[in-house]
């Protein structure tokens, strides 16, 4: 099964346009927003992530400095 996001998946609000960037941690995409009718970057973590605490708090504080 392949749980990569690839152009035309969509995570909540955001279509996914185009892949930016893959990492082991995660990937950057170029996305569309629905609602607001904008093209945004859109950074996910990979699900295997999903456990470790420590990595979700580092990206947690990220996002909310405005850097993810």
């Amino acid at each position: 099964m392949n749980l990569e996001l690839e152009p035309g998946d969509w995570v909540d609000d955001f279509q996914i346009v185009r892949v930016l960037a893959r990492s082991g941690m995660g990937s950057v995409f170029r996305a569309r927003q629905r609602t607001a009718g904008r093209t945004v970057v859109l950074k996910v973590p990979h699900l295997h992530l999903e456990s470790d605490v420590m990595f979700f708090s580092r990206f947690s504080a990220k996002r909310a400095s405005g850097c993810a």
